[in-house]
């Protein structure tokens, strides 16, 4: 039968983005909701408009409670927003303010110890299901995506990629949840003992949702940049590159709080 694979992406971050770390998305607690609203108050205000969830939002200010517990962020949106209604003047840009339950923040941590300066390297932040992709301290992209399940969780800890493929056929038939996917593009493993791979999974689009049995499924637009971005570099006409020590593969960090 035919499918239609996920038209998701994340967002290029600096330059004339408006968009920077740390970096949030649009990702409201209630399940299965597809949007939420803005606010022209942090304290409500009435609404200023609607944003489709795992929409990318610059976290400008934070308005929280007595205790300190945050309960809606001041955000930055592009220059052209329009206005919620027919002949409403456009949105100033970080006039608007969220509520805290609607977000997820990926909060930038201290880069690994092995990187150079200026060194291409990948953030995964397992509990906001967040990947944020990096120049150094710099974060150069954002976007969600989908890593284990509960039963197979994406192990956590601080890996190269060492071999990246154009294509690459999935399987494990031997597992209680047995499963073969053919064609994989876009797959770049970063963890040999494991099989684990970030990769491109057309056959869903549930990005921000644990997903995966132990993988790091990134929708097809975000694997295919990822994997002209990031090192090894393929060159022209191959459809795979490995890492050597002279020329190691980008560093990839998957954490959580629990670890």
């Amino acid at each position: 039968s035919q499918h239609r694979p996920s038209l998701y992406n994340g967002a290029r971050l600096g330059d004339d983005t408006n968009l920077a770390a740390p970096i949030a998305f649009v990702y409201p607690r209630a399940a299965g909701y597809a949007s939420a609203y803005t606010l022209n108050k942090a304290t409500g205000g009435g609404i200023a408009r609607s944003v489709p969830t795992r929409t990318p939002i610059a976290i400008l200010e934070t308005s929280s409670d007595k205790q300190g517990k945050p309960v809606a962020y001041r955000i930055g949106v592009p220059s052209t927003v329009p206005g919620p209604g027919p002949g409403s003047p456009p949105i100033v840009p970080g006039s608007e303010w969220i509520r805290a339950n609607d977000v997820r923040i990926f909060a930038p941590a201290a880069p690994p110890a092995p990187l150079q300066k200026g060194e291409r390297w990948i953030d995964i932040d397992l509990d906001t299901q967040i990947l944020v992709a990096f120049e150094g301290d710099l974060a150069v992209y954002a976007t969600m995506i989908s890593s284990g399940k509960k039963d197979t969780p994406t192990t956590t800890g601080i890996y190269r990629m060492w071999v990246k493929e154009s294509e690459a056929d999935m399987k494990n038939l031997k597992s209680e949840d047995p499963y073969s996917v053919a064609t994989v593009p876009w797959t770049q493993f970063f963890y040999p003992d494991e099989d684990l791979a970030i990769h491109t999974a057309y056959w869903h689009d549930a990005f921000g949702q644990q997903r995966s049995h132990g993988c790091v499924n990134a929708a097809p637009k975000d694997a295919r940049w990822l994997y002209f971005w990031s090192d090894p570099q393929v060159p022209p006409g191959w459809t795979m590159a490995a890492g050597v020590v002279e020329a190691p593969g980008s560093i990839v960090r998957v954490r959580s709080k629990a670890d």
